[in-house]
């Protein structure tokens, strides 16, 4: 319904109810009609204000001349040089070539957001030095790192009951919880110097994306795995006591299988192991009671990669096996494991503050918090080592 419309509605809903509320005949109900009038006639004021906010956007759109981009005819070869052309300018210069402005923005303050080209293949290479980052639910959200609210619902308890005939059905609401994600700031400053800056002959921009992305990848698995004490819960707090070995500091056949009956079939069969380097090595020679290796046989020639048909990650950040650590982790964390990123990935060029010294700094930052998804049953166990 058009605009016009919605106000011819409206003025006559309030014409309608002025008429009944001025006159002293009007009886109960005309009166409660008035009111029902005067309760639709706001509606519609809102819906009217609604739409004209919606039509001065698409107008403001309809003005709006974008930068030129690319041709379609435009390899991704020729995109990548672009980029690399003025992300290398903005390190060197600090200026951006007004033809590159539609790659890579800057603000007044120095600062430059890695464009958006950029970031599959900083994620990417985030994940190759931190693979428990593909196993979690990520989140990218954009609004200036404000808290985010996540519901949560267990409805997996809840049976039909039985419905007598000529009986009204009783209540069987979910039950539903909520959490808040918020965001801490990560960063840190690379110094580099201006020799350096000036006579380097490789690919800074693909030696900037290699580097944060260690450093981010190696952070956000410690984080993700040990917490921060803020914002970034912890794999080894939220791990249920799925099972613990029967033998002190020793790992067993039994306790492997113990840990992975604890997790729900809902949650098991989608679910990932979790141990460090040195903890698969101690597990390499385990058998079960058969006599067969722990690890599946893989023809591929990827040996020790899956343990009861799901994936073995690999995560450093765990514990070693020692008493009261939780070596070993299972099940299903894109489920039960929340790891939101606010925003994108950001560079400000620092020329000033270590100019006593002819260097370059910049400041590398991001803004993630993770949360648990346990809306009442533990998605993913831990092995406790006596």
């Amino acid at each position: 319904m058009s605009i016009a419309l919605l106000q011819e509605k409206r003025n006559k809903l309030m014409a309608d109810s002025g008429a009944i509320l001025a006159n002293e005949n009007s009886t109960t109900e005309q009166l409660a009609s008035a009111d029902t009038m005067l309760t639709e006639a706001t509606g519609l004021e809102k819906r009217i204000a609604s739409l004209k906010t919606i039509e001065a956007h698409e107008a403001e759109q309809r003005a709006f001349q974008p930068a030129e981009r690319p041709s379609a005819e435009q390899t991704n070869g020729d995109q990548r040089t672009r980029l690399n052309h003025a992300l290398r300018s903005f390190m060197l210069t600090n200026q951006i070539p007004t033809e590159y402005r539609d790659v890579l923005t800057t603000s007044t303050s120095g600062a430059a957001v890695i464009p958006q080209l950029m970031n599959p293949e900083l994620v990417t290479a985030m994940r190759e030095f931190a693979p428990v980052l593909q196993i979690v639910d990520n989140r990218v959200t954009d609004n200036n790192g404000a808290p985010m609210k996540m519901s949560l619902v267990n409805y997996t308890s809840t049976l039909l009951p039985l419905v007598a005939e000529g009986t009204a059905f009783p209540e069987i609401d979910p039950a539903f919880t909520s959490t808040i994600v918020s965001v801490d700031k990560l960063g840190g400053i690379v110094k580099l110097s201006a020799e350096e800056l000036a006579d380097s002959k490789f690919d800074l921009p693909t030696w900037l994306t290699q580097q944060w992305a260690n450093v981010v990848g190696v952070s956000l698995e410690h984080y993700v795995t040990l917490g921060n004490a803020s914002n970034i819960a912890g794999f080894t707090a939220l791990a249920g006591a799925g099972a613990e070995t029967a033998t002190a500091g020793v790992i067993a056949y039994p306790d492997i299988a113990a840990l992975y009956g604890s997790v729900t079939a809902a949650y098991a069969r989608n679910g990932s192991w979790q141990m460090s380097t040195s903890t698969r090595a101690a597990l390499m020679g385990l058998t079960a009671t058969t006599g067969t290796p722990i690890f599946d046989a893989n023809p591929a020639g990827n040996p020790f990669t899956t343990i009861f048909g799901r994936p073995v990650i690999i995560n450093d950040s765990l514990p070693a096996l020692a008493t009261g650590n939780k070596a070993i982790l299972f099940g299903d964390f894109q489920l039960g494991y929340l790891l939101r990123t606010d925003g994108l990935p950001t560079i400000k060029r620092l020329d000033e503050r270590f100019a006593d010294t002819d260097e370059v700094g910049f400041i590398i930052r991001t803004r993630v918090g993770g949360v648990s998804k346990n809306a009442g049953i533990s998605p993913f166990n831990a092995l406790l080592i006596r």
